[in-house]
């Protein structure tokens, strides 16, 4: 059976769709949103939350709001992500294109894979291969984060612990300040201590003291009961992401 749409009704139906698809595929849009840690991963995190909309607040527990460490390499991929979040240009004009990638075997010496020049990814890729000091890609990610929220980052917030409940999530902080949102994200890495990151996994996996692997695998690939030592979730019809706890390191 064939029913019958009116006119009207239906150019209301295109009308709600069209503005649907130029939405966010989500409907967090509005809420707001708690980070530990103002590192690379949590400005990164921050900045792509300010791009769908969200109010974000940025707790680290330094004094002061900088990056330690040396250089890094900035594939394509990853340019092209530093380009949706408005600092790929920055990041660009500040680091040096890559003159070639060589793999070498860690005890041989001997060269297992030669990578070519950063240009010649920006031909296949659309993006260079760039070497970037860590500083210069946590300035440019501080500053603009920093532009669209002048007072999101609060420093010297070491977190302690989080409750939620289906209302949000409620994070305490060793000083004495009590924030409150929507959701929280940890990006304070596992030797925080305590560490945002690894409260929010579950107790009764053997995480303390242990080193864990993850990668995506395709679907079909997972075994479909995973043992006590391996979680596994579903992203999509393609691939299922797996997290196999191993044996503490030497």
């Amino acid at each position: 059976m064939v029913r019958h749409v009116p006119p009207g009704k239906a150019a209301a139906r295109r009308t709600r769709r069209a503005t649907a698809s130029s939405q966010p595929s989500f409907r967090m849009t509005g809420c707001h949103v708690i980070i530990i840690g103002a590192g690379i991963g949590g400005l990164a995190a921050a900045l792509s939350l300010h791009r769908h909309g969200m109010r974000v607040s940025v707790y680290e527990q330094a004094p002061e709001l900088r990056e330690f460490g040396a250089g890094l390499m900035v594939t394509p991929n990853a340019m092209h992500a530093l380009d949706f979040l408005g600092v790929g240009d920055v990041i660009a004009a500040t680091s040096n294109v890559s003159a070639g990638l060589l793999i070498k075997h860690y005890r041989t010496g001997e060269v297992l894979e030669h990578r070519s020049h950063g240009d010649a990814y920006r031909l296949k890729y659309g993006a260079g291969n760039f070497q970037v000091h860590r500083a210069d890609l946590h300035n440019a990610l501080s500053a603009a984060v920093l532009a669209n929220d002048a007072g999101c980052i609060h420093l010297a917030h070491a977190f302690t612990d989080l409750s939620q409940d289906d209302s949000g999530v409620v994070a305490r902080f060793a000083n004495g300040v009590v924030a409150s949102a929507d959701a929280l994200i940890g990006c304070d890495g596992g030797r925080s201590r305590p560490s945002a990151t690894r409260s929010m996994i579950p107790r009764q996996l053997p995480i303390p003291g242990k080193c864990h692997f993850a990668r995506l695998y395709r679907r079909r690939s997972c075994r479909p009961k995973c043992g006590r030592r391996r979680v596994a979730s579903t992203l999509g019809r393609a691939v299922c992401f797996c997290i196999t706890f191993c044996a503490k390191t030497p």
